[in-house]
């Protein structure tokens, strides 16, 4: 259950970033989904 409340928060935490952005047209979708990947990676590594 803490696993979903975590993706739900780095969910929330994008999508107030996209909708605060002035030019949405700039974000690059695969460097969000790469920093992603590095944030859940590190975290299993700190955890587990």
């Amino acid at each position: 259950m803490q696993v979903l409340w975590g993706i739900g928060g780095m969910a929330v935490l994008l999508a107030i970033a996209f909708a605060l952005s002035t030019d949405r047209r700039a974000i690059n979708p695969r460097t969000v989904i790469g920093a992603l990947i590095i944030q859940v990676a590190f975290a299993f590594v700190v955890l587990y």
